[in-house]
């Protein structure tokens, strides 16, 4: 590999969040955002990781010329910067990527699969085993461990993530499979996962049950023109995610969210495409789940509370 993917090194970033506004007396605001969101989140962040640490220690191999010899380098730094990237070789018990702009660490890396692999994202796309630490100062800490054998993936997620000045334990599953199709022109695919586990903070229990289909379809073909290349994705979730907090259980029932996303001529579009279901408290319903302003929100009797995350950068 002669450059590092920018536009992988996203992951850990996601999780810089600051607390929101009350709506409602009663309503955990953020709280409930964070049940909503922050799973989905946490997989895409996880996504970009795999494909980061892949991509730093295929870069870190290739530059000390340790692949020559049947082996693999998991540490030193590579500082990334608008004309590629550079590598030195320490510190020696981590492996660190500077200059997106924050510093991303990576610990404990353990690799097995294809060493013939032609690159990183060949490698990924292989049957592998991936483990490793990623921090990220001040916004969490995850421990990765993904076992993929071509069809079947089991991704576990232990660590934790600061939200705002509110820190969540994760312990978390993504269990799922993947297949599809590619050729000169592009790329087809469906993934279908689960998500379960439980997220904790100080007074604050999330179980979480989500169910996803991914399909990506891409034209990259070099045949095209720029701005014939793009992709396009479309996301179906299921969501029965339940929160504990102030005394109170919160549930979300019936819950489907559609979003899609694409990207044509270096141009991209994201849209939350629907929001049906319903947010209920211990008994009672609280309203119905839709989407407000572009944004999935509970529309109540009183109040409607946004069902998102206020992300600060």
């Amino acid at each position: 590999m002669r450059t590092l993917s920018v536009a992988a090194f996203t992951c850990l970033s996601l999780l810089s969040a600051c607390g929101g506004s009350s709506a409602g007396a009663s309503a955990p605001t953020t709280e409930l955002g964070v049940a909503f969101a922050l799973p989905r989140l946490l997989v895409l962040g996880v996504q970009s990781s795999r494909t980061m640490v892949a991509e730093g220690v295929w870069f870190a191999t290739t530059q000390t010329g340790a692949g020559l010899i049947g082996q693999v380098t998991r540490t030193g730094t590579i500082t990334v910067n608008g004309s590629g990237a550079a590598y030195e070789p320490t510190p020696t018990e981590k492996l660190v990527v500077r200059g997106l702009p924050e510093a991303h660490e990576f610990e404990a890396i353990q690799v097995m699969g294809n060493a013939q692999a032609a690159d990183a994202q060949a490698w990924l796309s292989q049957p592998h085993h991936l483990s490793y630490t990623h921090r990220l100062a001040g916004l969490g800490e995850l421990r990765i461990d993904e076992k993929f054998d071509g069809v079947q993936f089991l991704v576990t997620i232990r660590g934790h993530a600061m939200i705002g000045a509110q820190k969540y334990d994760l312990d978390l599953a993504v269990r799922g499979t993947t297949g599809g199709n590619s050729d000169s022109n592009g790329r087809e695919s469906q993934t279908n996962h689960t998500i379960t586990g439980s997220m904790r903070s100080d007074g604050t229990e999330i179980v979480v049950l989500e169910q996803h289909v991914v399909t990506f379809a891409s034209a990259m073909s070099l045949r095209l023109l720029h701005s014939q290349r793009g992709w396009a994705s479309q996301v179906r979730s299921a969501i029965g995610n339940s929160l504990r907090s102030r005394g109170a259980e919160w549930r979300f029932v019936d819950v489907v969210v559609e979003t899609a996303a694409k990207e044509k001529g270096g141009q991209r579009t994201d849209e939350l495409v629907s929001c049906t279901g319903k947010l209920v408290r211990d008994d009672r319903t609280i309203g119905p789940i839709e989407v407000r302003d572009g944004i999935a929100s509970v529309t109540g009797d009183a109040t409607v509370i946004p069902l998102q995350i206020p992300w600060a950068r």
